[in-house]
């Protein structure tokens, strides 16, 4: 459906836009709270995508046998 580069890319596009807007908040009160809490589920899943990705990037490098584990640790 989507490749995995351009989903890494996404996830890295989304990850640094909510950084940004979250260290610009704006709001005050329990309106900048509920901002604050919004962005970083957002924030999350722009995150999820980058580390999804990355283990398989890390994977693709190393050869298949016998240490194969070896970039996840």
């Amino acid at each position: 459906m989507f490749g995995r580069v351009r989903i890494y890319n996404l996830g890295f596009a989304v990850f640094s836009v909510f950084s940004v807007l979250l260290a610009l908040t704006w709001l005050h009160g329990s309106a900048a709270a509920w901002w604050i809490i919004a962005g970083r589920i957002l924030q999350g899943v722009g995150g999820a995508m980058l580390l999804a990705n990355s283990q398989r990037a890390a994977h693709r490098r190393v050869p298949h046998q016998p240490a194969r584990g070896w970039p996840s640790g």
